[in-house]
């Protein structure tokens, strides 16, 4: 195989039944060979069958892979100890791609000589729309990753993202694991394991592209609209800053502590002088904002109590 699509899921078998049912129509280069392998991270429910099941409608082998240790960077780089391709594509479980994406990806790595490509990311809005003056704010939050019409080198590590990225093998073998101790685990909305990853690649002077060409549709169920997830989601990203830092200077700490619960007062005002506008959308801009600074104190209280993890 010199193909490899991995995707790793926790407990979203329907969810995932979805994606697979684009990747069927997938338009495979006879030149190529390809494999899908799905990496079960600790499910409890019907991913296997549900492999299993379409993979009867797939043009090409499927296997379904089973992860206990929980963690979705666990899963990633398991996946990357499957795979027996040399590029390797890595999709997100509610990723919706069109059957031109394989191609789009293969035509930057032979055109530019990329060792990673990042494709952009839409939002599908399956079950229910949100309202016009939403979809900015929601952009900010969740994986929409729009850099432009044109294929150009990447600079900045979070400007791909591996809801949908390729890679050559020999680049992932010099890049190495996914740090475990980010990326989404055990219901904590954590990330940052691919900005990690993708940081290092830059590092490592490898050639990063994005492509627009290659659109991969986030699907966003009709929960992820709703405040309780929105806040949950927020506060992941406020930790996921602090904890990506790989050394917590004890000053920066302390600097953190201080400011951060004087811009959460700050936001807790601004929300409540635009609930008086009645201006909805300056409301949730603010509550977004000080639920970050709300997860970044929290990480940063965890972090500098722990004399391991941080320096003088």
């Amino acid at each position: 195989m010199d193909l490899s699509i991995l995707i790793p899921t926790h407990n979203r078998a329907a969810v995932l039944r979805q994606t697979l049912g684009f990747l069927a129509k997938l338009n495979v280069p006879v030149e190529h060979r390809l494999e899908l392998i799905v990496i079960a991270n600790a499910c409890t429910d019907a991913t296997p069958q549900t492999v299993a099941e379409c993979s009867s409608q797939l043009p090409y082998p499927a296997r379904c892979v089973e992860e206990a240790q929980v963690g979705v960077a666990h899963a990633r780089t398991r996946a990357l100890a499957e795979a027996r391709g040399e590029i390797l594509f890595f999709l997100d479980d509610d990723i919706a791609v069109a059957p031109d994406w394989l191609v789009r990806h293969l035509e930057v790595h032979a055109r530019h000589g990329a060792d990673l490509v990042g494709g952009k990311i839409g939002l599908w809005f399956g079950e229910r729309q949100p309202e016009s003056w939403m979809l900015p704010l929601l952009e900010s939050v969740l994986s929409w990753k729009d850099l432009g019409p044109e294929v150009g080198p990447v600079r900045n590590p979070g400007d791909c993202i591996s809801g949908n990225l390729s890679l050559k093998r020999a680049a992932a073998e010099r890049i190495g694991r996914f740090r475990t101790d980010l990326g989404r685990r055990a219901g904590a909305l954590l990330g940052g394991e691919e900005i990690d990853f993708v940081a290092r690649a830059l590092t490592q002077e490898l050639q990063v592209f994005y492509t627009p060409h290659a659109l991969g549709r986030h699907w966003v169920p009709a929960a992820s609209l709703e405040l309780p997830y929105l806040k949950r989601l927020a506060t992941g990203i406020g930790q996921t800053r602090v904890m990506m830092k790989k050394r917590l200077h004890t000053g920066s700490a302390l600097r953190r502590l201080f400011l951060n619960p004087l811009r959460i007062l700050g936001h807790l005002c601004g929300a409540s002088c635009a609930l008086l506008r009645r201006d909805k959308q300056a409301v949730l801009k603010h509550r977004i904002k000080r639920w970050k600074q709300q997860g970044g104190f929290s990480a940063t209280v965890q972090r500098l109590f722990n004399s391991k993890d941080t320096e003088t």
